[in-house]
């Protein structure tokens, strides 16, 4: 059984068996209640009691329970939810952002009873609040009250809760109560003397003390920025590290050497700001403490944890309800589309093929007509525009059951605890009385906040425990750490909430909001470390961005008059321990071969050799590893598509007139209309985009036609016509976007719309593409890329006649004469392709890039070619 952090004396057991324990916080009742069933099995005792025990919180809303079951308490208590629901209602533009941090303003006001138009309130911003605060709440305490008001309400029948309650209250190590909650024990304690008693730091005090023992000497309030005379500053071991990470590591490993000396120990670690490092925490004391093991057998308890709203589990979910409202980029949808929480058969297409597919920015309604999501299509088809609150949930669990959500038997333990608490949340928004007619996005909101709540999935108890600062309360160990002891964080800066200016938090005692409380504090904190602790140890930061920071002034190091500083570099051992340099000096071999290519078809077409002969590695990557970089998603047309678009505007021409005459006698209208048809499967264009692109596509088009008209007659004898090439074991598949016949030749005629040249087809076989086209057939003549571009139309290629394609030269037309004969070449060529062929097959992938290869390739990150070039040239 794992040892409680809290400490009995064994001479209070009786005076607290009898009472009604009350405590700060949730944790030290819990460690409280344990440590007292530890302390009843070491007194002997066989069977007991359990002891009731609960925090203030928990107390106060059990009260108010009881009372509302007569008919002495007829108001309503108002939800965390239905409070901020009210105050986003009534926001002003500008204060939209800030509702919550309203909201917890007003619930300070109401638990400190603070006049909104006191003088003390007087700034722009306070008269601004108080003007808020009454329109959202305009009700009065006898019609609602809110927590922060109960301590008042339930004062007024102290009489009647006296006889329900039936026992004495013992106040654990509370420290701080508002008025109101000083006035209902105090009350308590004038009827009867023994209704309230306080154990402190494991003194029990009997009676009620509204000071609850923590009023400063006179000496403080004269001198308040320096240490009062009965202060002296602890003798304990602390040491600066170079940074955070640096703390956490030394403390991991602190607390392995600890439990390894003796299990049965209670070790606790102190971590200032645990949430905003809780990943942080959770991997290095799981790293250092079970290196072998994983999140399902953490030897420790790591308190409180991220909010609801930060699980997974929710944050999947809620892409998705924003995809409901929103078009949505790639990047934002990747987690959805591969997400273990949702069930979404109708995106396959779009996880394989998002460019071909969409926008860079996708709406949900291009998904929906698709089969599959039929269900979902009803269901956003009728969202309302405002609905009630409780509507909107109903409809969003609804939405998200459609979709599979949460997919329970897919999720680990953590996840399944954070979806089931998160319906729970939903339940309860659900079940809030009546509310304004809101919009999605506002419900949204509202959800967010309700899931903005630490979630702490269960574990087993430990005798370690990681904790914030302010959970150390009452709490006793027999080894901690505390870690951000630095004097920029210990004594912390006092904050009050922007709402209440200072003079009036200080008039009307909230807590910690001048800096000589925040000391007094740190002082009360400190002590009770020192107290609870037998070994006690502390670590700071020594340099934070590049400045130095001293360790706190309220603890003195006891060997040196400043704290030892650790400057060296942490050891691989210390991130993890299986993390263990060996001293292996690094070998190094090349190896530029991977595994052979399959005999047979061949992916990539021409691609694929062109890539091959550009660079190995790159090939090898992309076609063999999958490494290819897909073209982003773009709300037009990207170059591939609009080439795609030409290419199919020549297609449907030269299918339709393939002579030369035919299709050079065609009219404006026509080719607008293939134009057009063209641009028609991509029904996410604007109509004005559509009608521009129209015209310009019929324009290149005609320019080309005419570009042509030069040409001595043809005949388009095929288009877009494929064919396989085989050289060796391996075959590629081309699509051949035209074959001409030119007099009694044969020629091959290959669009494209970026500039073009026939040069890497000679010596070095760097651009394969037009030797490829050349042995495709045995009467191949001549080999043409024909340039499409606005104002800049050309026909360039290779043949073994300058004049095949025109009578006399043409600077826009020209045909490249081969040096050696066109079959000599054409023997040359297919010899070369042969070898890139083997070269594929054998799975060369060495790093050889030609000339420019690299400038925009996107794989230099793995080949190193770079940092492989300026090895090379170094002296």
């Amino acid at each position: 059984m794992p040892a409680a952090f809290a400490y009995i004396p064994a001479q209070h057991l009786g005076d607290i068996a009898g009472s009604l324990v009350l405590t700060p916080n949730e944790r030290l009742a819990r460690e409280f209640a344990g440590a007292y069933d530890q302390a009843k099995i070491a007194d002997g005792s066989g069977v007991w009691p359990s002891l009731q025990c609960m925090s203030l919180r928990r107390f106060w809303l059990q009260q108010f329970s009881r009372l509302q079951t007569t008919d002495l308490c007829q108001q309503r208590l108002l939800s965390e939810q239905e409070i901020q629901l009210r105050f986003q209602q009534t926001a002003a533009e500008d204060y939209a952002q800030q509702c919550r941090s309203a909201a917890a303003a007003w619930q300070l006001v109401r638990g400190y009873d603070v006049d909104l138009h006191g003088p003390e309130m007087s700034s722009e911003r306070s008269r601004y609040f108080a003007t808020w605060c009454a329109a959202a709440i305009p009700e009065s305490k006898t019609q609602i009250v809110c927590e922060a008001d109960l301590p008042s309400l339930l004062g007024a029948h102290l009489d009647e809760l006296a006889r329900m309650l039936n026992q004495p209250l013992l106040l654990v190590d509370v420290e701080h109560l508002t008025p109101a909650e000083r006035d209902f024990f105090q009350g308590l304690y004038e009827r009867d003397s023994a209704w309230v008693n306080r154990l402190h730091g494991g003194i029990l005090s009997p009676g009620f003390d509204p000071d609850l023992g923590t009023a400063q000497p006179a000496s403080h309030a004269s001198t308040p920025h320096d240490s009062p005379t009965d202060f002296t500053p602890p003798l304990v071991n602390i040491a600066g590290m170079a940074s955070l990470g640096e703390e956490l590591m030394a403390a991991a490993s602190w607390v392995r050497d600890c439990h390894h000396a003796d299990p049965n120990a209670t070790i606790g670690v102190v971590v200032p700001d645990l949430s905003a490092n809780y990943d942080r925490v959770l991997r290095q004391f799981a790293a250092t403490l079970t290196p072998t093991g994983d999140s399902r057998q953490l030897p420790f308890d790591l308190s409180g944890g991220k909010s609801l709203a930060s699980q997974s589990v929710w944050r999947h979910a809620r892409i998705f309800l924003d995809w409901l409202r929103l078009a949505a980029d790639r990047q934002t949808l990747a987690p959805l589309l591969q997400s273990p929480y949702l069930t979404l058969p109708w995106c396959d297409e779009l996880k394989a093929n998002w460019p071909r597919l969409a926008r860079r920015k996708l709406p949900i309604s291009d998904m929906l007509r698709r089969e599959g999501a039929e269900e979902l299509q009803q269901l956003v088809t009728g969202l309302p525009r405002q609905a009630q609150l409780d509507s909107w949930v109903e409809l969003i669990q609804s939405l998200l059951s459609s979709v599979g959500w949460p997919r329970t038997q897919a999720l680990g333990s953590f996840q399944y605890q954070a979806a089931m608490r998160i319906q729970a949340v939903l339940g309860e928004l659900a079940a809030q009385p009546g509310t304004p007619l809101i919009t999605l996005s506002d419900a949204l909101q509202l959800i967010d906040w309700a899931l903005d709540q630490t979630f702490a999935p269960q574990r087993q108890r430990s005798n370690i425990q990681i904790l914030g600062m302010l959970e150390t309360t009452g709490l006793s160990f027999d080894h901690l750490w505390v870690c951000g002891m630095s004097a920029e964080q210990f004594p912390g800066k006092a904050n009050v909430s922007p709402f209440i200016p200072r003079r009036a938090a200080v008039a009307y005692g909230l807590p910690r909001s001048t800096q000589d409380q925040e000391l007094a504090f740190a002082r009360r904190t400190l002590g009770a470390w020192v107290a609870g602790s037998r070994h006690l140890h502390m670590s700071y930061t020594h340099t934070v961005n590049g400045a130095s920071v001293y360790p706190t002034p309220l603890v003195t190091p006891p060997n040196s008059a400043d704290a030892e500083q650790t400057n060296a570099g942490t050891s691989l051992q210390h991130r993890h321990p299986l993390m263990i340099p060996l001293g292996v000096t690094p070998m190094s071999q090349e190896d530029g071969t991977g595994t052979p290519t399959q005999p047979g078809l061949t992916p990539g077409g021409t691609h694929r050799l062109e890539a091959q002969a550009r660079c190995a590695f790159s090939a090898f990557a992309i076609y063999r590893l999958g490494l290819d970089e897909p073209p982003e998603p773009r709300d037009f047309l990207n170059p591939m598509e609009r080439g795609s678009a030409l290419h199919w505007i020549f297609e449907q021409l030269y299918r339709r007139f393939p002579d030369s005459d035919s299709v050079q006698a065609q009219p404006t209208e026509v080719i607008m209309d293939i134009s057009r048809q063209a641009l028609g499967k991509y029904t996410h264009l604007p109509d004005a985009f559509v009608a521009l692109e129209q015209q310009r596509l019929c324009q290149l088009a005609e320019e080309f036609i005419a570009l042509e008209a030069q040409r001595s007659p043809f005949e388009v004898i095929e288009t877009e016509e494929r064919y396989t090439l085989d050289l060796g074991n391996l075959s590629f598949a081309l699509r051949i976007d035209r074959l001409d016949k030119v007099r009694d030749a044969v020629i091959v005629m290959d669009y494209k719309t970026g500039q073009v040249g026939v040069g890497g087809v000679t010596d070095t076989l760097s651009a394969p593409q037009l030797p490829c086209y050349s042995i495709i057939r045995s009467d191949i003549a001549g080999v043409y890329y024909a340039q499409l571009r606005d104002g800049d139309c050309k026909i360039l290629g290779l043949s073994d006649d300058e004049l095949q394609l025109v009578e006399t030269k043409n600077r826009k037309i020209k045909g490249t004469v081969t040096d050696t004969s066109w079959q000599q070449q054409r023997s040359r060529w297919s010899e070369q392709l042969h070898e890139l062929a083997e070269q594929v097959a054998a799975g060369a992938a060495q790093v050889n890039p030609q000339p420019n290869a690299c400038r925009f390739c996107h794989l230099k990150a793995l080949c190193r070619v770079d940092e492989k070039r300026k090895f090379k040239a170094a002296p």
